[in-house]
């Protein structure tokens, strides 16, 4: 039988239980109703006795607290037969219960490790007018049972908003406090003031912030913390929200959201240079979709992920960045080159030239209607019927009677325009159409052709300034080296792009 187990074997069981398990087991008989009170390492936590139904009247706060405080005392009852090692309470700010809970924890003996999570009452969603009160309420809970909050080393807060003094108030009271959390925690007034912690014989190693109300959090003087979470996905300060760091020499491990760092978190030494000790930097509530590298531009990683090319801003290509972007500093200079040779000279800008893909040879019209026009779905359909019904007839509204229409092929063009008259038959309307003025194509490239450079002046005994002075012969694309190191034995060899590459006869 179970009750008839070794009472050591039975705590080990029940320890892994919630309380209200425990107790209902402690039911079974008459034995095993001691062992419930002679755990070591309890959680009583208030939203284990909150019924399933959330009818949260004020008269069901009441009794959830009521019987919350009884089933506290009576699991604290002091016995000689245990001593606490870990005692986490979580129950709400309500008078009268406060009193009586520390009480009960005092007369428990101190705890190893003793945590209150303190949360506003439960029968209704607090505004920030009752955050003031939950913190007076706080207050008088901590002057009322001092050696309880003395005994603490973890204390979580929900939505309290402190007065200037409170929180200096509220560490000192604390003496063993190692880690404090606070949700939705503010300052009196919703415009501030800023969280300024300056506690200098502090025992506080943790301080986790979530959902901030606070405009800034200062941190003047925390000798022993070592590790900062400031999570602020709540957006009630639009990403003004900060943190200041002051006399901190231990901190070495800080977990910032979104709203705090956007980028720079490789180098946590270079973001933060006075602390010496900060090993890590962690960004939270991150919609990775959203961000973009700035290292390549491409969106779902971040530039120490990065293993694309780089992106220049400058010139919008690949492969370089924009501290050596080969067109930095040069505005667009339109050049005459080639004027040297007779007949040789052109304009010239340097400019990478536009995709314009899938653009081949196109045959367009223009079609005006006298009288009432159609509509452009009506006369794609008359000219399926009248030239090719394969043909995807590409139709755009010009002016209230002109389209513009793209003809597959040249002689259904021709054939089309002709006589400048349409008469389309299956609506019975006529009108007037012409072969549509297309913007001529710019050239191809100009060919280019190597040539040979004698009796060039030393001076100009260097690419660059080669490539500046030749303009006026074609436009230079490049200097073979090797051939400029023997200048002095062979002529200089250049690449250039010109109009007539016959009319150079390989020797200037």
């Amino acid at each position: 039988m179970f009750s008839e187990l070794p009472d050591d074997i039975l705590l080990a069981i029940l320890q892994l239980l919630d309380l209200r398990t425990a107790v209902r087991v402690g039911a079974v008989a008459r034995r095993l109703m001691r062992l419930p009170r002679l755990l070591t390492d309890l959680v009583i936590d208030v939203g284990d006795l909150i019924p399933h139904s959330w009818d949260f009247s004020p008269h069901t706060a009441e009794h959830v607290m009521a019987t919350y405080t009884y089933a506290t005392r009576w699991f604290l009852a002091p016995s000689k037969e245990r001593s606490i090692k870990s005692l986490r309470l979580a129950f709400h700010l309500k008078d009268p219960y406060l009193r009586s809970i520390g009480d009960a924890v005092v007369e428990s003996g101190r705890a190893e490790r003793l945590e209150f999570a303190i949360r506003a009452q439960l029968n209704f969603r607090p505004r920030h007018v009752h955050h003031a009160v939950f913190a007076r309420r706080l207050m008088a809970f901590v002057a009322a049972c001092p050696v309880a909050f003395g005994w603490l080393t973890s204390l979580t807060l929900q939505n309290i908003s402190f007065s200037d003094s409170d929180m200096p108030d509220l560490l000192n009271a604390g003496n063993r406090l190692e880690l404090l959390s606070l949700i939705r925690c503010g300052g009196s007034d919703l415009e501030g003031p800023n969280l300024r912690i300056d506690a200098p014989r502090s025992s506080l190693r943790a301080l986790e912030i979530r959902d901030s109300l606070y405009p800034g959090i200062e941190l003047t003087s925390l000798p022993k913390l070592d590790r900062l979470f400031c999570d602020d996905s709540f957006e009630h300060w639009a990403g003004n929200f900060y943190v200041r760091f002051g006399d901190v020499p231990r901190l070495h491990h800080v977990n910032l959201s979104s709203l705090h760092l956007y980028y720079c978190y490789g180098n946590p030494g270079q973001l933060f240079p006075a602390f010496s000790n900060l090993r890590a930097i962690h960004l939270c509530h991150l919609d990775i979709k959203k961000m973009f590298c700035l290292h390549c531009g491409r969106a779902g990683h971040f530039q120490s992920e990065c293993s694309f090319d780089p992106l220049c801003i400058i010139c919008s290509k690949e492969g370089h960045s924009s501290v050596s972007c080969p067109t930095r500093g040069k505005p667009l200079l339109l050049q005459s080159m080639g004027h040297a040779i007779s007949g040789g000279g052109f304009f010239n800008i340097d400019v990478e030239p536009i995709r314009d893909e899938g653009q081949g040879d196109q045959f367009a019209a223009v079609v005006k209607f006298k009288g009432a026009p159609l509509s452009d779905s009506q006369l794609s359909d008359e000219l399926k019927n009248l030239v090719d019904d394969l043909w995807d007839w590409q139709v755009t509204k010009v002016t209230e009677s002109e389209f513009t229409v793209k003809f597959p092929s040249r002689a259904t063009l021709k054939m089309s325009t002709g006589s400048g008259k349409l008469y389309l038959p299956l609506s019975k309307t006529g009108g007037e159409i012409r072969e549509a003025f297309l913007a001529p194509h710019p050239g191809k490239a100009l060919p280019s052709t190597w040539v040979r450079l004698t009796g060039v002046p030393r001076d100009l005994l260097e690419v660059d300034r080669l490539m500046a002075a030749m303009v006026m012969v074609r436009r230079p694309l490049e200097v073979d080296t090797l051939s400029l190191r023997k200048w002095t034995t062979e002529p200089i060899r250049m690449r250039f792009q010109c109009r007539y590459p016959e009319r150079i006869k390989g020797t200037i």
